[in-house]
């Protein structure tokens, strides 16, 4: 049960990643080869790769003592030395930007468009933002929050992004921009 739950983690990983090449305008052909073409990639995923040749066999079963243990090594190696090394180390950055208190949270649900739903440079998303703005100091109840619906177009002069937002806990003196454009990434 543990393995299922491990590769939904990776298919989730993947597919996140996937859209943040794709969003950046990267060349996806590029990005997802270069462990097969960059040598240092290439020798560091053979030699990870050496401690899950046990259950990447489709004969591979458990119930004996020397299956079990590769079992067990296959487990630690990936969930927790490369998972926990390799992928939660790139999260350091936004930790740094949550210490200086410029950490902004959103969630966002993509969509196709209807009518283009094979065309995956065009997709709606419908977000929810939430910050603080000018705080020394993350304080609950000052956060403002919007929600709201985007048209996202990876052009060929690069990514564009068409937002409108409503405003979901307005106090006086806030300025308000329900309909923003932006070009380029949000990074």
């Amino acid at each position: 049960m543990y393995m299922l739950r491990q590769g939904y983690e990776e298919a989730i990983h993947t597919h996140a990643y996937q859209y943040i090449v794709e969003a950046l305008g990267m060349d996806e052909s590029r990005i997802f080869n270069m462990y097969r073409v960059i040598e240092s990639i290439y020798n560091k995923a053979s030699f990870f790769l050496t401690f899950s040749e046990g259950v990447l066999d489709p004969n591979f079963k458990t119930g004996t003592l020397e299956n079990d243990q590769k079992y067990v090594e296959n487990l630690c190696v990936f969930a927790l030395i490369v998972e926990g090394i390799f992928f939660y180390s790139s999260f350091a950055v936004m930790f740094g930007f949550q210490r200086q208190h410029k950490l902004t949270g959103s969630a966002e649900l993509l969509f196709p468009m209807p009518g283009a739903e094979q065309d995956r440079s065009l997709r709606l998303a419908w977000f929810v933002d939430g910050g603080q703005v000018y705080a020394n100091k993350i304080e609950l109840g000052e956060l403002r929050y919007s929600t709201g619906i985007a048209l996202f177009w990876s052009s060929a002069l690069g990514p564009l992004r068409l937002s409108w937002a409503h405003p979901l806990n307005v106090r006086s003196g806030d300025r308000k921009q329900q309909l923003q454009f932006t070009f380029g990434t949000g990074f």
